[in-house]
């Protein structure tokens, strides 16, 4: 499961100018940290700070190839980007990767654990392996970024997490088929929530971004669309002005939320 390393494709690693913000500049000179940011809601994310003048640094665990597509397609929008492979179920390296971003760039203002795993299986067929995976990919991935990150932000008293949860993950509802899955996405907005409080006076908020029902979700409702409340799935840049709000500098008030992104759906 783990990579070897970590390694960084070479991008643009300077950092963005300071100075006044131009329209859809408002993160211009701060650098993010998007896990999981190869391939589909990470990508679009990624991108999505990028847009916002955000320097961003687009990680992966073995995708390097698709990692790279992401750092060309920012840069050639006009944006700055590098790509860093690392398994963040592995502390070591998950230091090592926020290591490396302080060596290039001094400096993180923004998190956003994307990365995790999804699914589907009768919780009495899941075995003990899948059962850690799951737990592992999708929280203790989480725990350990925000571990690594924060000390980064706390040394200039900011910072702005946002970690992935689930529509579903606040309603404690019984769920046979995703089981370790929604465990694990409960678990992420509990310790949200306790890193909030933590870290609410260093200046560092942490929110939740709870997805519903994406157009490019792996699995959909039997009613289809219909099925959701506001009669659409969410696209990726529903969830991109979600972050985009929870990150600004404006939002510093906003910490221990978490905000679904679901039109209706389990609300």
């Amino acid at each position: 499961m783990a990579d070897s390393g970590i390694r960084a494709d070479s991008g643009s690693h300077a950092d963005a100018a300071s100075g006044a913000h131009e329209p859809g500049q408002q993160l211009r000179g701060q650098v993010a940290l998007v896990t999981g940011a190869a391939r589909r809601t990470g990508r679009a994310v990624a991108e999505g700070l990028a847009a916002a003048g955000a320097t961003v640094v687009v990680h992966h665990r073995a995708s390097a190839g698709e990692a790279h597509q992401v750092v060309v397609a920012i840069e050639a929008a006009g944006g700055k980007a590098s790509a860093i492979a690392a398994d963040l179920s592995d502390e070591a390296q998950a230091r090592q990767l926020l290591a490396t971003i302080d060596e290039a760039h001094g400096r993180l203002e923004i998190l956003v654990n994307n990365v995790g795993t999804f699914r589907v299986e009768d919780i009495a067929d899941v075995s003990a392996d899948k059962w850690r995976e799951a737990i592992e990919s999708n929280v203790t991935t989480t725990f350990i970024a925000c571990q690594a990150a924060i000390p980064l932000m706390a040394r200039a008293d900011y910072g702005r997490v946002v970690n992935f949860a689930d529509a579903a993950a606040d309603l404690l509802r019984p769920a046979p088929t995703l089981a370790p899955y929604m465990v694990a996405k409960t678990g992420v907005v509990i310790l949200t929530k306790s890193l909030a409080e933590r870290y609410a006076a260093a200046g560092i908020t942490v929110n939740a971004i709870s997805p519903g029902i994406i157009d490019n979700s792996v699995t959909k409702p039997p009613g289809g669309e219909e099925a959701i409340p506001a009669g659409r799935y969410a696209t990726t840049d529903d969830i991109v002005n979600a972050i985009l709000f929870l990150v600004r500098r404006e939002s510093g008030y906003v910490t221990g939320t978490n905000i679904k992104v679901a039109g209706g759906w389990h609300a």
